[in-house]
């Protein structure tokens, strides 16, 4: 598996180059060199994930952008773990994303993972919002694991497989808490300790990393 490490390019860049237009508001004179290079850098590298040479993807940039890798067909991981947004669509309709690391994220936008087919667990330990839609259609993702309170902004397009697993301390508050109530009611809000096999085993994993980090 191919690894790109990113230091001087930013995701909004890679963002910007999906979209196919540079995305800024107005441009000075002075300011052209620069926003010229950085896209065709970023294009360089969106060249490289879609002809299939890059699968894995390595930043510590702080935020993800909307639409950063959004329908990029060939990523399996990303390791963003700087991260402390991840943007409306950043990983919408990435069929093949398998393992993702976001350690320091706080906010999920709307629709961040809608319709990643293969993507079965996430863990969570810093985020404190999800927006609307953030898991729509993500057909095989069963395990969300929440270690701080974390606000729903909606019920909407939320699948029903999904079971989120948080601290024991936190079920009461997820009990009574806007919109979670629901799903809690209906026994898809479990604690951490309910977690067996495969799941225990990966969240024990993904504790470990996140601590020793």
């Amino acid at each position: 598996m191919a690894t790109r490490v990113i230091d001087d390019i930013k995701l909004q860049d890679i963002a910007v180059a999906i979209q196919g237009k540079d995305g800024g508001g107005t441009m000075t004179v002075d300011e052209m060199p620069t926003r010229i290079e950085q896209n065709l850098q970023s294009k360089a590298v969106l060249d490289s994930v879609i002809d299939g040479s890059i699968t894995s993807i390595e930043s510590d940039v702080t935020s993800i952008y909307q639409y950063a890798f959004y329908q990029d067909n060939k990523l399996v991981t990303a390791k963003l773990n700087s991260a402390n947004t991840v943007g409306t669509y950043a990983f919408a309709n990435c069929v093949k994303l398998k393992n993702v690391y976001l350690d320091n994220a706080t906010v999920l936008g709307q629709y961040a993972f809608q319709s990643t087919a293969i993507l079965e667990r996430l863990f969570f330990p810093n985020i404190i919002r999800i927006s609307n839609g953030a898991f729509y259609i993500a057909g095989a993702l069963t395990v969300v694991i929440l270690l701080k309170q974390a606000s729903l902004s909606s019920l909407g397009y939320m699948p029903s497989q999904i079971i989120y697993y948080v601290q024991p301390e936190d079920l009461e508050w997820y009990s009574t808490a806007t919109n979670w109530s629901i799903l809690y009611a209906d026994n898809r809000i479990k604690s951490i300790e309910d977690l067996t096999g495969d799941d225990l085993a990966w969240y024990q994993e993904q504790l470990a990393r996140y601590q020793a980090a």
